[in-house]
């Protein structure tokens, strides 16, 4: 993920095929909520959406909403138990 952080450009291909890999490898996937990747697909979908097909700016929103509300979201103090 460092070396993809220090790419400053990214074709529309090259950005639909990195979706396209966040949707069908399971690892990819499973990393989604972590800090660095969250982020690298947030700037995708920043700089990218005017460019993306529908399907891929659709994919690349639904991948990322679940995981930037949960940023955004303020640490529960509640003990659950």
């Amino acid at each position: 993920m460092q070396k993809l952080n220090q790419m400053n450009e990214f074709s529309q291909a090259q950005v639909e095929q990195l979706i396209q890999i966040a949707q069908t490898n399971n690892q990819v996937w499973w990393i989604m909520g972590d800090a660095d990747v969250l982020a690298f697909y947030l700037k995708l979908r920043d700089e990218h959406s005017n460019n993306l097909s529908v399907e891929s700016l659709k994919a690349l929103i639904e991948l990322v909403s679940e995981y930037e509300k949960s940023e955004a979201k303020e640490p529960d103090d509640d003990i659950p138990f």
